[in-house]
């Protein structure tokens, strides 16, 4: 999968006539924190297809990468998304996952639109350490592993709803997501690295039960933006559920736009603030 993503990053600008973007962020946070994304985006008017990367780490955290490519396209009244994406294994962990996600245009008139939506994905986790005890120091929590007889593997299987509604000066999106997995989840299972992407540069750890969310993004004139998200996750084995609390702002220069962001995360570990900077420009 990892070569199937890396030759649609080098190779589409070629084989695609398309508009093209390319985007980058740059998160820093506490704990040395640090994240950064690029993607490339080609769009036709009716499909885009766009590769992507993105690397984290912290004082807490092994550096891990993400391989992404995101595709999908407007048919009459529906949109479609496809998207997979793969993590080289890193302290002896892997994953990879595939998912969807459609809407439906139920109204969409010139000032106002309304489109609920359906999504599915699906991640299969690979991990040859286990937790064999954890003490609490510091304001975080301190885990040692050992190596198992045989690699954890673990399907774990997200689904939900959202609703999209909005206009030309003001939008926004709710959504109510749920997660299964194939096996029990024990003590011993070490906590599984996941980017909650929907509201965070964030790299969350935990087994992730349900999740609500949501999302206004408003128009301000002269070119200028804001968005703010929600996010409210909750845990299996008892952990402290996180919420996520996040804004930005943009200004459109036409062939280049730049934002700052601004996200505060409560979770197991404390409170936590993080600042973003991102470019997006035409190429």
């Amino acid at each position: 999968m990892k070569k199937i993503i890396l030759i649609c990053l080098f190779f589409i600008p070629f084989s695609v006539q398309a508009e093209s973007e390319l985007s980058f962020n740059l998160g820093l946070g506490e704990d040395s924190y640090k994240n950064y994304s690029f993607e490339l985006k080609y769009s036709s008017e009716n499909y885009y297809i766009s590769p992507g990367f993105e690397t984290y780490e912290s004082d807490y955290l092994y550096k891990k990468s993400v391989y992404s490519l995101n595709f999908g396209g407007s048919f009459e009244k529906y949109d479609l998304d496809f998207y997979i994406s793969l993590s080289p294994e890193i302290d002896g962990y892997k994953n990879y996952s595939a998912g969807a996600d459609l809407y439906y245009s139920v109204y969409d008139g010139e000032d106002f639109f309304i489109k609920p939506g359906v999504f599915l994905s699906t991640t299969w986790h690979s991990d040859i350490y286990s937790s064999t005890s954890a003490v609490f120091y510091g304001g975080k929590n301190k885990t040692s592993y050992s190596v198992r007889t045989t690699p954890l593997e673990l399907k774990e299987t997200e689904y939900g709803v959202s609703l999209k509604a909005g206009g030309n000066i003001i939008s926004g999106e709710i959504y109510y997501s749920k997660t299964s997995y194939d096996r029990e989840i024990s003590l011993t299972d070490r906590n599984i690295q996941s980017m909650v992407s929907e509201a965070s540069f964030v790299a969350e750890s935990g087994f992730s039960d349900y999740s609500l969310g949501a999302d206004i993004s408003s128009e301000l004139g002269y070119g200028f933006s804001a968005d703010m998200g929600y996010v409210y996750r909750t845990y299996l084995l008892g952990e402290k559920p996180s919420k996520t609390y996040k804004i930005s702002f943009s200004k459109n220069f036409g062939s280049a736009e730049p934002n700052l962001s601004y996200e505060y995360s409560d979770d197991s570990a404390g409170g936590s603030s993080f600042f973003g900077f991102g470019l997006r420009v035409k190429i």
